[in-house]
């Protein structure tokens, strides 16, 4: 789950810098420039086996759900992970 959180964010900023409507110096892009992207991403959590690589100690700390069991855990990182790439989404502005 960690890796697709990292990886969505990659490339939405790498593709967004690379072909979405404004370049780096301000310009609007040309239509044949402009290249909107599609992402499908399809997180496994929260279904078994509830893996993930945080130490005893990081899931008590960045775990608040860890009382909901390995369900709640997974619950509480998948809710993180996609406020971050809707975040990176929305900084880039190019949610709509």
């Amino acid at each position: 789950m960690k890796e697709h959180h990292e990886w969505a964010i990659k490339y939405i900023t790498e593709h967004v810098e690379d072909r979405n409507p404004i370049n780096p110096s301000g310009e609007v892009r040309t239509a044949e420039e402009n290249q909107p992207f599609f992402m499908y991403l399809s997180f496994r959590a929260p279904h078994a086996p509830y893996s993930h690589n945080l130490t005893d100690e990081e899931i008590r700390e960045f775990l608040p759900y860890n009382v909901f069991g390995k369900p709640g855990e997974m619950i509480g990182k998948f809710d993180e992970y996609i406020g971050n790439i809707m975040k990176t989404i929305h900084d880039l502005e190019v949610q709509e």
